[in-house]
């Protein structure tokens, strides 16, 4: 999203909803991870729509618009989650990771997004409808104009703007894991996973990418030296992407789908989801796994989502005993960055 970042207090009426794709009018590309650009002029607080980085995927049916969510298990500090929404061009409606429901569709080059809210069903937003367009100007850069009309009819509509830049393509190659000790970690973790525990899932669905980046990763340092080591590991192993291969012993049937595929049908509502995976009871994502240097020690970063309010992750530190994977104990093998859902 690109644009100086301000409020303007509009007091112009309800602004329409997302219109057809005009004939003739060639539809810019919005891929690509964007990089709120702050205003030098403006205040020395400045804020960004759907916050940065911002990562946008988009084919001839759909845009997949990847925002943070903050969430947290207190007592630890709130931390940012990027939550993939899939936005169909065909006008359908798309639930909201947390509230309300979404439909898009094209305005000539202008992407436009409008969210409505319900009075009930445990919506607690304040606002009735959120409008946002989506645009290129001249420079390439992606302007982001969000229109909030409140439920208090004596108020006017709130105009934010934001701008911002995208970041210079980087082709990305992911490779296959192959490492059996990745496995047999893994087989630790999806085992007493909640979706096997508590969801009963006679088939656990994995996404087959593993993510190149993590809430916190960066910043976070592990206070026990003994693994420290395996979580540099960790860290490094996140700059490159890895695929999952199927058909391995993990103690559970699995089912390894592709995160397009995963997105397209939580785009179109987690009971989409849900009729293609019946048995699933959700998804998982894993990441690389970094081992310290004598391999008796592992970290990684798991999630699980469930539903449009229903997830957990996390850091995830494991030892081998008696040469299976097992959960460390102790303290400070939790870390700041869990959360739930």
């Amino acid at each position: 999203m690109r644009m100086r970042a301000g409020v303007v207090v509009a007091l112009a009426a309800m602004l329409p909803g997302p219109r057809s794709h005009a004939q003739g009018t060639t539809r810019p590309d919005l891929s690509g991870v964007w990089t709120f650009v702050r205003n030098p002029g403006g205040p020395a607080i400045q804020g960004s729509v759907w916050g940065s980085p911002l990562n946008i995927e988009q084919d001839a049916e759909a845009v997949v618009i990847s925002r943070r969510i903050m969430t947290a298990r207190p007592p630890a500090p709130p931390e940012p989650r990027a939550v993939p929404v899939t936005y169909p061009f065909d006008g359908s409606k798309t639930p909201e990771p947390v509230c309300g429901e979404s439909t898009a569709g094209w305005d000539g080059a202008s992407l436009i997004i409008v969210t409505t809210y319900p009075k009930t069903g445990g919506c607690s937003s304040t606002a009735r409808q959120t409008r946002y367009v989506l645009r290129l100007d001249a420079n390439g850069e992606l302007v982001v104009e969000m229109t909030v009309t409140r439920r208090a009819g004596d108020l006017p509509p709130v105009v934010t703007i934001s701008r911002y830049r995208r970041e210079p393509h980087q082709p990305e190659t992911a490779l296959p894991i192959t490492d059996p000790d990745v496995y047999a970690v893994y087989r630790g973790i999806v085992t007493g996973s909640w979706l096997v525990r508590v969801a009963q899932a006679r088939t656990v669905v994995i996404q087959q990418e593993t993510p190149v980046s993590w809430p916190c990763a960066l910043t976070y340092g592990h206070p026990d030296p003994e693994w420290q080591n395996a979580f540099d590991a960790f860290r490094a192993a996140l700059t490159q992407r890895y695929l999952w291969r199927a058909g391995l012993d993990l103690g559970v049937p699995y089912r390894v789908v592709r995160r397009v595929e995963i997105d397209a049908a939580v785009g179109r509502g987690w009971a989409e989801f849900f009729r293609r995976y019946p048995d699933a009871g959700g998804f998982m994502r894993m990441s690389a796994v970094g081992f310290d240097s004598a391999r008796t020690r592992a970290v990684l970063a798991t999630d699980v989502s469930c539903g449009a309010t229903c997830g957990e992750g996390g850091y995830r530190f494991l030892e081998k005993r008696s040469g299976a994977w097992q959960a460390a104990e102790g303290p400070g093998l939790v870390g700041p960055c869990g959360w739930f859902s």
